[in-house]
């Protein structure tokens, strides 16, 4: 039996007729059962990958996933897009953030629901050209957060180490809704939680003269209506 003479399925011998130049009935009988074992297992391996794929889809977006998603899009869309579009792009969105913030305040030109929709807009706009200024600069805006934050987070469990101490030793804890790793809650406990208080009143503090300042500047500009 030389080569032609083996089955082109299976490469076996037993299972193939000379006469005919074809599988046996019982050679068909069994790729049709591998080959439907196969499809069965492709179909599985279908379904796997589709769930697996699901549960990704579900996972927040990432600042990397965001720049390695962004960067083609731009590329093929605004060719010979220079380094500095996306940071006047991102201003310009903040100036819109402003805007909005400030009309809330006022509670005018537009609904509560249009002026929070108008806010998470610009913001939203802002991340995304300043994910794009990183990648045409060469910054890793994931990695900048992340050592970022870390910096930050050490600065101020030393400073709330430095507060404890001038308190007579005793490390001062959190009691208010922060410390559980809920995303919101009583404003008032975070008032009159030893770490955070502080902190939320220094905040605030300073919120009230930004926003006192772009108040009157938009004031200026459009007048109070």
């Amino acid at each position: 039996m030389s080569e032609q003479d083996k089955c082109p399925r299976c490469g076996e011998v037993d299972c193939f007729d000379p006469d005919s130049k074809s599988c046996s009935d019982n050679c068909i009988k069994r790729h049709q059962r591998t080959e439907a074992g196969l499809r069965l297992q492709l179909a599985q391996a279908q379904e796997k990958l589709a769930s697996q794929q699901a549960i990704i889809d579900r996972l927040p977006l990432t600042f990397r996933q965001l720049q390695d998603g962004q960067r083609p899009w731009v590329i093929h869309n605004f060719p010979g897009w220079e380094s500095i579009y996306p940071l006047l792009g991102a201003v310009e969105e903040l100036g819109e953030l402003r805007r909005a913030h400030l009309k809330a305040l006022q509670g005018i030109r537009g609904t509560p629901e249009e002026h929070q929709a108008a806010k998470e807009d610009a913001v939203a706009d802002a991340i995304i050209f300043i994910a794009d200024y990183c990648t045409a600069n060469g910054i890793d805006l994931q990695e900048a957060v992340e050592t970022t934050w870390a910096k930050v987070k050490k600065g101020l469990a030393g400073k709330q180490t430095d507060r404890s101490r001038r308190r007579g030793g005793q490390e001062a804890k959190c009691t208010c809704w922060l410390g559980t790793g809920a995303t919101s809650g009583s404003s008032a406990e975070r008032e009159n939680c030893a770490v955070h208080g502080l902190m939320a009143k220094a905040a605030r503090k300073q919120n009230v003269q930004t926003i006192a300042d772009a108040t009157e500047a938009e004031w200026k500009e459009h007048g109070n209506g």
